[in-house]
C-alpha cells in the first residue's frame, strides 16, 4: 500500500513537470515569435531573470558590454503586487525602450525555483527560434554572475590602471574574501555600483507618463525633493513608527524639499495619512494606488531627484543607474556606491554590548561581513550586525542636507586608503565615501 502511495506521489510529481514545461515552451515560443523582427537583428541576447533590483545593475551592465545589435529577454510577473524573487517592474521595459527588450509574463510562476526553469528552457526555444530565423550566429548570455564579471574587470582595469589581466587576478582575491564573508550577493554586482554609468534616454518612460496625476508631475517639475527609501521589516510591529522616516520627511519638509517614497512603502503610506495635512501635501506619492503608476513614477522620480537617502535595499540599484547622490543608512562597510555618503550599520560585541570601533578590524577582517557565524566562539568576541540608533541617523541627516552634501563631489576619506592599501576595493570606492557622522567615531 505504501509503495502504491509513493508510485502515485512520483507519477503527481511527474505529471505536474511535464505540464510546466509544455506552458512554459508554448508562452515562450508566443513571445519570441511576435518578436522576430528583433530577433533577426540581434548579435548579442541577454535573458534576465534575476529579482528586479538585480535586474537593472544585470541589464545596464549588458548594454554597456554590447551596445550595439543587442538585446534583453526580462522574465518575470508583471502584474504581481508582491515584492518577490519572481516579480519584475513593468516600468522597467518602458525604460530600456521596446527596440531593445522582449518581455515574457511568466505567470503563473511555479514557486521560487521558477524562473531558473523557465530561464533554461527559454534558452533552448530560442536557440531553435534563431536557426528558424536564419540568425545562428547569434549569441545568448544566461548567466548574470558573467555579465557582472566582464563588467567588472573592465571597470578595474580602467579605474585602477592595470592590465586586464592584473584586474582578473584581483577579482579572483575580492572574490574569495566576498565568500569567505558569507554574503549572499555577487562581488561583480557590488563592485558595479562604483562605476558611473551612461544613463539611457528618457523619451521612451516618458510616453507613459499620462499615467501619473498631472499635478504630482507639475510640482515634480516646480519643486525640488528628495527620494526617501523605505525599508519594512515587517517581523518587527513598530518599526515604522519608531524609525527616522516620517521625522526624515518632516526636516526635509522644512528645507523645502518634497519627498518620493520608493520601496517597501505600503505600511509607512498608511501612517503617514495621519499625519498633518502639510506632510501629506509634501510626500508626492501618498495617495496612488495604481501599480503600474507608482512604477512609472518610481522611474520618473528616481532620474529627477535632486538627491536619495534611505536604508540599504533594492531601490539603491535604480538610484544608481541615474548617478544620483545620496546617504545610504545601515548598509554594511562594504556597501559603498559612486556619489553616495554611506552611514554603515555598527557592529556590537555580543558578550559585552560594547560597539566595535578599531577601523584595522573594520575594514579587514568585518569589512565584506553581513554576518558572523552563529558557530564562532564567543570567547574570541563574536560580533553582531545592530542598525544604528534614530538619534544618530537623524544627525547624519541633518548634517548631509543641511552641508548640501549632495551638490558636492564624493571622495573617500584619505586616512582610510592610506591605512589600508591592501583594501583593493577601498581603492576602487575612491568616488564613494563615509558619513562624517560614522567616520569621526572611528579609532585608527
Amino acid at each position: 500500500m505504501k509503495t502504491l502511495i509513493n508510485e502515485k506521489s512520483y507519477l503527481k510529481i511527474k505529471f505536474k513537470l511535464v505540464f510546466k514545461i509544455i506552458i512554459i515552451f508554448f508562452v515562450v515560443l508566443k513571445n519570441l515569435l511576435i518578436s522576430t523582427r528583433k530577433l533577426r537583428k540581434s548579435q548579442k541576447i541577454f535573458i534576465a531573470y534575476r529579482g528586479f533590483a538585480h535586474t537593472i545593475i544585470d541589464v545596464m551592465a549588458f548594454f554597456e558590454l554590447f551596445p550595439e545589435k543587442s538585446i534583453v529577454i526580462i522574465l518575470g510577473e508583471f502584474d504581481s503586487l508582491a515584492p518577490s524573487f519572481n516579480q519584475r517592474n513593468p516600468a522597467f521595459p518602458m525604460y530600456l525602450g521596446n527596440d531593445k527588450v522582449i518581455t515574457i509574463n511568466t505567470k503563473p510562476n511555479f514557486g521560487d525555483s521558477g524562473l531558473w526553469i523557465w530561464a533554461q528552457i527559454s534558452k533552448k526555444i530560442l536557440k531553435l527560434t534563431l536557426v528558424f530565423l536564419g540568425n545562428k550566429n547569434a549569441v545568448i548570455y544566461n548567466d548574470s554572475r558573467y555579465i557582472t564579471k566582464r563588467a567588472s574587470l573592465n571597470f578595474m582595469s580602467m579605474s585602477l590602471k592595470v592590465p586586464h589581466k592584473n584586474a582578473e587576478v584581483l577579482f579572483k582575491e575580492l572574490e574569495n574574501s566576498h565568500k569567505l564573508a558569507g554574503v549572499g550577493h555577487m562581488i561583480g554586482h557590488e563592485i558595479l555600483f562604483m562605476k558611473k554609468y551612461n544613463i539611457r534616454n528618457l523619451n521612451q518612460i516618458y510616453q507613459y507618463s499620462g499615467k501619473i496625476d498631472n499635478a504630482i508631475l507639475r510640482k515634480m517639475n516646480k519643486d525640488p525633493y528628495a527620494c526617501l527609501l523605505i525599508r519594512d521589516k515587517k517581523q518587527y510591529k513598530n518599526i515604522l513608527i519608531e524609525s527616522y522616516y516620517i521625522d526624515a520627511i518632516k526636516f526635509l519638509l522644512s528645507k523645502g524639499f518634497s519627498t518620493v517614497l520608493l520601496g517597501d512603502t505600503v505600511r509607512i503610506l498608511e501612517l503617514l495619512k495621519k499625519e498633518r495635512r502639510e506632510i501629506q501635501q509634501s510626500i508626492l506619492n501618498l495617495y496612488m494606488y495604481n501599480y503600474t503608476k507608482t512604477q512609472v513614477l518610481s522611474f520618473i522620480s528616481a532620474a529627477n531627484c535632486k538627491f536619495a537617502l534611505g536604508d540599504a535595499g533594492g531601490a539603491w540599484s535604480l538610484l544608481k543607474i541615474f548617478n544620483k547622490p545620496g546617504l545610504l543608512i545601515n548598509g554594511s562597510t562594504a556597501n559603498l556606491i559612486d556619489s553616495v555618503e554611506s552611514l554603515p550599520k555598527k557592529w556590537v560585541t555580543e558578550k559585552t554590548g560594547l560597539e566595535v570601533l578599531d577601523a584595522d578590524r573594520i575594514f579587514n577582517d568585518l569589512f565584506f561581513s553581513e554576518f558572523i557565524s552563529k558557530k564562532s566562539d564567543v570567547d574570541k568576541n563574536r560580533v553582531l550586525q545592530k542598525d544604528n540608533g534614530k538619534t544618530f541617523i537623524l544627525d547624519a541627516i541633518y548634517q548631509y542636507v543641511n552641508s548640501e552634501s549632495f551638490d558636492n563631489p564624493r571622495t573617500m576619506q584619505h586616512e582610510v586608503l592610506k591605512n589600508f592599501p591592501q583594501n583593493k576595493y577601498l581603492q576602487l570606492a575612491k568616488n564613494c565615501t563615509y558619513s562624517n557622522q560614522y567616520f569621526k567615531r572611528l579609532r585608527f
